[in-house]
């Protein structure tokens, strides 16, 4: 079935023609990334299962391991 075919199936159905799609709330909640952190892995904690830890960034909070991974080698 083409678009004419779809538009008067609707038009037969409905009695009026489909309204243009609205894609304006798909783009509201896009913001700018934060700027980057300058890490400093000087920190440390303990994982919650007890099997060790790992250094933190002292401004941000984020693991030493989860930067290593976010990286895009």
């Amino acid at each position: 079935m083409g678009t004419r075919d779809t538009v008067k199936a609707i038009l037969d159905m409905t009695g009026e023609a489909p309204k243009p799609l609205d894609l304006s709330h798909v783009f509201v909640h896009v913001k700018p990334k934060p700027p980057a952190c300058e890490h400093d892995f000087q920190g440390w904690r303990e994982f919650e299962d007890g099997t060790g830890g790992e250094q933190v960034c002292t401004k941000c909070g984020m693991g030493a391991m989860d930067h290593t991974l976010s990286l895009d080698f």
